[in-house]
């Protein structure tokens, strides 16, 4: 962290601390995600006075997040050099089917431990390298007729940046047919949110949600 870092981060709480003194905006704390690298400007934070999501970085609930840069969050995605992510079996819901204000409303997800055999050992690896790594081991779990089918294993390149609606980063896959969790998830768009995440867990969203368009909301655990 360079010299100026901590005065920069210094100096953001405390516009938080005084907006929240003053009234200005309702929540309970103020929460600092992770530290940011070095040399991260001051305004990759969010604020206490941003009206909700700006570019993507938001402010909701009952605290304040200063968020990590889009940097912090792909150095998470990606280890800093290569990571992978498998659903999570163990925990209840860890795919559902909706819509933006009510992304259950679909499909509410199973129990822990319910998912396909050949759905739960699917190996997604994200690389600093802007590379998706596909591994299907035997078999895909193919959405629409529910049944584990020939693997679809392969790679994609994607693009990372701040999302376009709720959450923290987007990734957008490039190669058509190249998917994340579920092979009828983000047909179209191929656009993955990142709501949540740290260095074990994570929480995806695969779809932008616009004009009520349907989203897959996936628990992610780092392998």
């Amino acid at each position: 962290m360079n010299n100026a870092q901590p005065y920069r981060l210094q100096n953001h709480l405390l516009r938080v601390g005084l907006l929240l003194a003053l009234g200005l905006v309702s929540c309970a704390k103020t929460e600092l995600v992770a530290p940011a690298p070095a040399g991260t400007p001051a305004t990759d934070f969010v604020t206490a006075t941003d009206p909700g999501n700006v570019a993507g970085r938001n402010v909701s609930g009952a605290t304040t997040k200063a968020f990590l840069p889009a940097a912090g969050i792909k150095a998470l995605l990606t280890g800093g050099s290569s990571k992978t992510w498998m659903l999570d079996n163990s925990v209840d819901a860890p795919i559902v089917v909706g819509t933006e204000t009510n992304p259950a409303e679909y499909f509410p997800g199973v129990r822990a431990g319910e998912l396909p055999a050949c759905q739960v050992d699917d190996e997604y690896t994200f690389t600093n390298k802007n590379q998706m790594v596909y591994d299907a081991k035997a078999a895909t779990f193919l959405a629409g007729v529910f049944n584990c089918s020939p693997p679809q294993s392969g790679t994609s390149a994607y693009s990372f940046g701040y999302a376009f609606g709720g959450g923290l980063a987007q990734v957008t896959l490039a190669r058509p047919g190249a998917f994340v969790g579920t092979t009828d998830a983000s047909t179209t768009e191929q656009v993955y949110r990142i709501l949540s995440i740290d260095g074990t867990r994570m929480v995806l969203r695969a779809g932008s949600g616009r004009n009520g368009g349907i989203v897959f909301t996936f628990k992610m655990i780092a392998k």
